[in-house]
């Protein structure tokens, strides 16, 4: 059986001044990414070295929505490492009694996130799948890092299923003007989102190759 182990850790954490309040947010997103997401983690998201948290996903096709629910609610910066592989020990509900190369390759594929700059990474004993959803994730991270603040607010919007009309009465302008439809629509192309989505919504079909 194949298990998905989900390791994050903050960015420059070292350099976080304000840490016990870091701490507490993070506490309270992961607590309520375990309600929302509890039938597809098998072992719920825990803080397990001071900076870093953990959790095991049932499938591969929850890791991508997991990863973009964690950047909306988290006000810190975080990179993620999924590892897939097989465990030694016996099943837990608590990641840190249990071991084996799902694990070594989530704290791997972490630390090439971090040598490498990237938000997420995954690694696995595929180099193929590995190279195929990398490169995606890269691709994704690169357009989305462009993102203006008024993009990301109307991107936040569409993701809630608003029209373009709704999303435009809901945007006011520093003129306090509402935004058109068409307005809508530029701001979404020029953010890339119609191919932004088709990316995440082949994220969220993978399935890993049975060998």
């Amino acid at each position: 059986m194949m298990y998905f182990v989900m390791t994050c850790d903050i960015v420059h954490s070292k350099e976080v001044t304000n840490r016990l309040e870091v701490q507490e947010e993070l506490k309270t997103v992961i607590k309520q990414i375990n309600i929302d997401y509890s039938k597809k983690i098998m072992s719920p998201f825990i803080i397990v070295w001071g900076d870093s948290f953990q959790g095991v996903l049932k499938e591969l096709t929850d890791f991508y929505s997991i990863f973009e629910r964690l950047e909306e609610d988290l006000s810190f910066k975080f990179r993620c490492g999924l590892g897939i592989g097989t465990i030694s020990t016996k099943f837990s509900r608590k990641s840190l009694e249990m071991d084996g190369l799902a694990f070594h390759r989530s704290r791997a594929a972490l630390k090439i996130a971090s040598d490498n700059r990237r938000t997420a990474w995954i690694q696995s004993e595929n180099d193929s799948f590995d190279q195929l959803t990398n490169s995606l994730l890269t691709l994704l991270t690169t357009l989305k890092l462009q993102w203006t603040n008024r993009q990301k607010e109307v991107i936040h919007l569409r993701k809630q299923g608003l029209t373009y009309e709704k999303i435009g009465k809901k945007i006011i302008t520093e003129k306090e003007e509402n935004i058109t439809k068409q307005a809508v629509s530029n701001i979404l192309k020029s953010a890339h989102w119609e191919e932004i989505s088709l990316a995440i919504e082949t994220l969220n079909k993978l399935s890993y190759p049975k060998c």
